[in-house]
């Protein structure tokens, strides 16, 4: 039985036609395959979109040709005790080692091995639909490689942030995906509304969809919190 005291938050953007995506992904469509109006026995969509489409979880093949897929885990491996720090003042600029070990003192209890570190810089406030929504696409912050050495050598399990991923606009390799996803550490992008648990120890629920060769996909995330 779960406890009557537990608030559930949503961190999950909307899948929806319009909603911003990375250039190099291919754009979401969806459309109503079938309408009782017009004589079908259901209602139903379709959905055309790739496996990492709005809030998402990336696996290690991803970046890797051998990494493991998104349906080789288990489906633990997203969830779990997360701790989310609040790195505002890196909106648009690197997430740096001092940046986070600021955001630790400052927030209920410092990272632990096995937590899930939960980034929140602001940034999911520039979500909209397209056109509005080129701006979440643009000077988004990232995790600097120092900063990513630091969560590594915590022991980490995942990360989460409210931005299309942890590596910088523009390069041609992705250095922070390969140093977390090569030691295991898995990663979450695009989740929202870290506003209302920044600072705060959370359980995280995340579960991406079981894709068979999945290189990521789109997932449900959580955070359950306590009621005050």
């Amino acid at each position: 039985m779960l406890p009557k005291d537990i608030e559930y938050i949503d961190l999950s953007q909307t899948i929806e036609n319009g909603m911003p995506l990375a250039g190099v992904l291919p754009r979401i469509s969806v459309w109503q395959c079938l309408e009782k109006k017009v004589g079908d026995s259901v209602n139903c969509q379709a959905e055309l979109m790739s496996d990492h489409t709005g809030t998402h979880c990336d696996a290690p093949r991803h970046v890797f040709d051998s990494g493991k897929t998104v349906d080789q885990y288990p489906p633990e491996a997203y969830s779990g005790i997360a701790v989310c720090l609040d790195v505002t003042q890196c909106e648009g600029k690197a997430i740096t080692a001092e940046a986070i070990q600021e955001a630790e003192s400052k927030a209920e209890r410092p990272v632990k091995a096995g937590d899930i570190v939960m980034l929140y810089t602001g940034h999911s406030k520039k979500w909209a639909p397209i056109p509005a929504g080129y701006e979440y696409l643009k000077n988004r912050p990232w995790v600097d490689p120092e900063a990513a050495q630091y969560l590594i050598a915590k022991n980490i399990k995942a990360i989460a942030i409210d931005v299309g991923g942890p590596d910088p606009l523009g390069g041609t390799r992705h250095i922070i995906h390969e140093m977390l996803l090569e030691r295991d550490i898995l990663i979450i992008e695009s989740v929202t509304n870290l506003w209302k648990i920044a600072g705060k120890e959370v359980f995280l629920c995340c579960f991406p969809i079981k894709i068979g060769g999945g290189t990521g996909a789109p997932a449900r995330a959580v955070a359950m919190v306590d009621k005050i």
